[in-house]
């Protein structure tokens, strides 16, 4: 799947923001983020990720839906900002 469809399911509670959110905590968390990416490489391919909805996936499958996932995001700021 390359496109997530707007509207069709709800954010879970584990990964909204607790409090507010401030241009200073984007920042710290889009760092400490792209160091987590960078440690994708060192882990092995029978590594997976639990998703909320769609259970266990695989490391290359985590990394395409992290992609698609960002890009679906981008797109809804984009449209936001217009």
């Amino acid at each position: 799947m390359k496109k997530i469809p707007r509207g069709r399911a709800k954010s879970p509670e584990v990964v909204q923001p607790k409090g507010s959110v401030d241009e200073n905590s984007l920042k710290t968390h889009l760092s400490k983020t792209r160091k987590k990416i960078k440690e994708l490489e060192y882990l092995s391919n029978d590594k997976y990720f639990e998703h909320p909805f769609f259970g266990k996936i695989k490391m290359r499958q985590t990394i395409n839906f992290l992609e698609t996932h960002t890009k679906h995001h981008l797109e809804i700021f984009e449209d936001n900002t217009k």
